[in-house]
């Protein structure tokens, strides 16, 4: 076994150690919430038009465990962007969420090749994830990312880890599934990708400080 191998093993092996010590040993979760809701503290999204706001129906917030979350369209030069936020205040609920790869083919949807990309945004990186949806004349683009506290990972191994680093480094257990969903009709996965970065870039630093302010509910 060459030293490659053994330090893969090694990382491997701290790595699943450390999970088991999160899991068996954490303290219990912390339930809190924000002084204001997501929907509330995000107001407007600065260069885009807030056009409507869908509220999910009570059985749909129940099977996703949600604590709050955002279902709202977007629109800029005539392009409209789809927002959807399933957020948890607590990070025994990372996992919650449901992943496109599992929830749109079991609505009939038809998902192209996972890509995996990564944006700067004031200093911060949104590493996320791209497929094309098709089911019968329509076609999106989804780009998703999942947030564990201040970081982004385009799937739910990463997040973990991730989950188990805010927690011993800030206390942090605030999580998220974010998804923005852009029409094909007039645009090609790549312009579409660009439209959904240009909405990221003015979304993502006040949803960041969402995350992470940790003034308790009132």
């Amino acid at each position: 076994m060459g030293p490659s191998n053994r330090n893969k093993i090694i990382v491997l092996t701290l790595c699943l150690l450390a999970t088991s010590a999160f899991i068996y040993r954490q303290d219990p979760p912390r339930v809190s919430g924000k002084p204001l809701s997501l929907q509330t503290f995000m107001g407007a999204i600065p260069e885009w038009e807030l056009t409507g706001t869908a509220p999910l129906q009570e059985d749909v917030i129940a099977s996703l465990a949600l604590d709050d979350y955002v279902n709202d369209t977007f629109v800029r030069d005539g392009n409209t962007v789809s927002l959807y936020v399933g957020y948890y205040f607590t990070n025994d609920k990372v996992g919650a969420a449901h992943s496109p790869l599992v929830c749109f083919p079991g609505q009939g949807w038809i998902l192209s090749t996972k890509e995996e990309h990564s944006l700067a945004v004031n200093g911060n990186t949104v590493n996320y994830a791209t497929m094309v949806a098709t089911r019968g004349e329509s076609r999106e683009l989804i780009i998703y990312w999942f947030q564990a506290f201040d970081r982004t990972s385009p799937g739910t191994l990463a997040q973990k880890i991730n989950s188990i680093w805010a927690h011993i480094m800030h206390s942090g257990e605030d999580n998220a599934f974010v998804r923005l969903s852009i029409h094909l009709n007039n645009h090609s996965p790549a312009e579409a990708t660009r439209i959904g970065e240009a909405f990221v870039s003015s979304f993502y630093q006040i949803f960041l400080q969402y995350i992470t302010s940790q003034a308790p509910a009132q």
